[in-house]
């Protein structure tokens, strides 16, 4: 996770920040249930792989 200042996220994303900073636990009980099994284990998982992603693909 990355600590940013509330005023910085709303300077950036609007009221949208709002969103990012809620706190809310949600499980897809039906892909669970279905047995769906997710590519990336958490989301900071998923948020590494996307930068790791991108230094690879980006212009030098």
């Amino acid at each position: 996770m990355l600590a940013v200042p509330r005023f910085a996220l709303r300077i950036a994303v609007g009221q949208f920040a709002d969103d990012l900073v809620a706190s809310q636990r949600v499980v897809p009980g039906v892909l669970s249930r279905t047995g769906f099994t997710w590519t990336h284990a958490s989301p900071q998982d998923a948020a590494r792989w996307v930068v790791e992603a991108n230094e690879v693909s980006a212009p030098r």
